[in-house]
């Protein structure tokens, strides 16, 4: 069995992360890959990535830095109204509490005219 018939018998989410870094991996020694392999399973993501990209051609570098930045423009859109909603949310709140604390102030404003 070759790397390739390997590749092919694994999930698709995983062929297109191996399609993107394979060269890299590959460029790397054996101890380097038994490194980056205790990294990943210890959940050392950054060191693992770190790995990969110093291995990495620019142009792939480069093309993998930009996928990452139109993740994350995505992600900030989201979060981004996420925080709106939320934000609205407690002005309602405060809104509500506001006006049961002028109605409780109303009722012993009437309670002492009485």
């Amino acid at each position: 069995m070759n790397i390739n018939n390997f590749i092919d018998g694994l999930p698709d989410e995983i062929q297109a992360v191996l399609g993107k870094y394979l060269p890299a991996i590959q460029a790397m020694a054996e101890s380097e890959i038994l490194s980056l392999a205790d990294y990943i399973a210890r959940g050392k993501t950054v060191n693992a990535v770190t790995m990969i990209a110093a291995k990495m051609a620019n142009t792939d570098l480069l093309a993998a830095i930009g996928v990452l930045n139109s993740d994350t423009a995505i992600a900030n859109e989201a979060n981004t109204s996420q925080v709106a909603a939320q934000k609205e949310a407690v002005a309602d709140i405060l809104r509500v509490l506001v006006s049961f604390a002028l109605s409780a102030l109303a009722a012993q404003l009437t309670e002492g005219d009485n």
